[in-house]
């Protein structure tokens, strides 16, 4: 028979089965304690994740959150002051500001993301043709040295000497 304590921990008369069930319970204590451990090794980092879960929610769900359009005009509150009508006030010509920023986020995500994909694109083409060209340059060297070597395995089975001296290339001129 299985109890399980107030603290968690299980209660049986098999020990077998207590231990596996204690081991389960202490495992799902530790994967629960995973973000606290975050929060308390990388203060900043757990910050700066909650600023872009929070930018990210805002652009989201701003066409929820919006009180205006944000390309409406209301002529009677152009240069409203902050209140309940207009959070952040209007701008000159009646626009709601706080529609604003929250729509602004969506085109400054929508820029963010496309400008990192654009990056990355560049950046994995560059490292993929860099290998490709850094390979190439591997199986040329690797050619030459078999090339040399087998010439001089052949000079040595000939007898035509005992060292044979083969230019590969120049030597190249530093500045």
């Amino acid at each position: 028979m299985t109890e399980v304590e107030s603290d968690g921990s299980v209660a049986t008369a098999d020990p077998t089965i207590a231990g596996v069930a204690k081991a389960h319970v202490v495992k799902r204590s530790k994967q629960r304690s995973l973000p606290i451990r975050f929060i308390r090794s990388q203060p900043l980092g757990a910050l700066a994740l909650f600023m872009i879960l929070l930018f990210v929610s805002v652009a989201i769900l701003a066409p929820i959150i919006s009180p205006y359009d944000p390309v409406a005009q209301d002529r009677r509150a152009i240069l409203t002051a902050p209140g309940p009508g207009h959070l952040l006030g209007t701008d000159v010509i009646g626009r709601d500001i706080f529609s604003r920023i929250l729509y602004g986020a969506r085109t400054s995500l929508l820029v963010s993301v496309a400008t990192v994909t654009i990056g990355m694109s560049i950046g994995v083409s560059i490292g993929i043709a860099s290998c490709s060209a850094e390979q190439a340059k591997a199986r040329t060297a690797e050619q030459l040295i078999n090339a040399a070597d087998q010439a001089m395995y052949e000079a040595k089975a000939n007898g035509r000497g005992r060292y044979v001296i083969l230019p590969i290339s120049e030597p190249s001129q530093e500045p």
